[in-house]
């Protein structure tokens, strides 16, 4: 499935400010199997306030510096700061709209040796299988169950994933909103965890810069799935308290290599109740954090989180 050059889906690569996890991402992504005969489309957002200035500074040294090595890159220095909505959103629609579908990843994660080899074998796989709204590299890591290495979620994830573009065409970066149509949209996040349907009311009421709720309703509204790996080939070392993720240690996972010759993905698309309930386990958000995240003010967020950093390096 792997041999021929067109068979081989770009891949965008979304950088911000985090500078302390550059190198190690960089190395990873220069790891993966077959990374020279993908195009790799860097887009590095700008700052707004002076204390990202030197952060995004480096992180364009170093891309540079990747890039005079790596005839296969090509960088988009955004010239004013996009926000993560934006540059993601306007990144992909540049990408996708010319090669018809594209392989996300952000800075904040690894990547398996397969990883890429992995995430073309199900956009070849499920090209033609609409029912199939998205493809994740990110997993809880779950014991093998049955011969397939893949399962099906109603939730897609957006830390490390691929779509085709009349997948994501489907996609809203906005919502309009009313009290009618926001219990319409409460019923249909009751298939996934309800901090999403939090995060798609700050999206479209607040404003906020984000974007991946909007991805999942539209996911969960043309009653679609998503392809999940058994084994993850991607981990998320970005739970650090340097973004807005929060801090944990759950998301970072050992990888190891797998034999994509042995690797048999699922032909009947439907989902799998126990290990979707067990992905949503793994993401569902503490109680305690939800409302530190979303209610706080940020003042006493900005105390809270230093006194949680400072835990979590005893």
């Amino acid at each position: 499935m792997l041999k021929n050059e067109i068979n081989r889906s770009p891949v965008c690569i979304f950088l911000f400010n985090k500078y302390h996890l550059i190198d190690r991402f960089l190395r990873s992504i220069k790891r993966c199997n077959n990374f020279k005969k993908h195009k790799i489309f860097i887009f590095s957002d700008s700052f707004s306030k002076l204390e990202d200035k030197n952060k995004v500074i480096f992180i364009r040294k170093k891309i540079s510096e990747f890039k005079k090595l790596n005839k296969n890159v090509q960088i988009i220095f955004r010239n004013k700061n996009f926000g993560l909505k934006k540059n993601i959103i306007s990144g992909v629609n540049e990408i996708i709209n010319k090669y018809k579908r594209t392989i996300v990843i952000e800075d904040d994660l690894l990547l398996a040796e397969d990883f890429l080899d992995y995430m073309n074998l199900n956009l070849n796989y499920y090209k033609n299988k609409k029912a199939v709204f998205s493809i994740s590299g990110y997993s809880p890591n779950f014991h093998k169950t049955n011969k397939y290495q893949n399962f099906f979620s109603y939730t897609p994830s957006s830390w490390g994933w691929a779509t085709w573009l009349n997948r994501w065409r489907k996609f809203k970066p906005v919502y309009k909103l009313d009290g009618s149509k926001l219990k319409k949209v409460k019923r249909k996040f009751q298939l996934t965890n309800y901090d999403n349907y939090i995060s798609f009311k700050d999206i479209n009421i607040k404003k906020r810069d984000l974007w991946s709720a909007n991805f999942t309703y539209a996911s969960l509204i043309n009653k679609s799935l998503n392809s999940f790996p058994i084994k993850s080939r991607v981990s998320n070392i970005g739970f650090d308290g340097s973004g807005q993720g929060g801090i944990s240690k759950r998301f970072s996972h050992k990888l190891t290599n797998n034999n994509l010759n042995k690797i048999c993905l699922n032909s009947e698309i439907k989902i799998n109740k126990k290990l979707d309930q067990k992905l949503l386990s793994h993401f569902k958000k503490n109680n305690f954090f939800i409302l530190i995240k979303y209610f706080i003010p940020l003042n006493i967020k900005k105390i809270i989180k230093k006194y949680f950093i400072t835990l979590m390096k005893k």
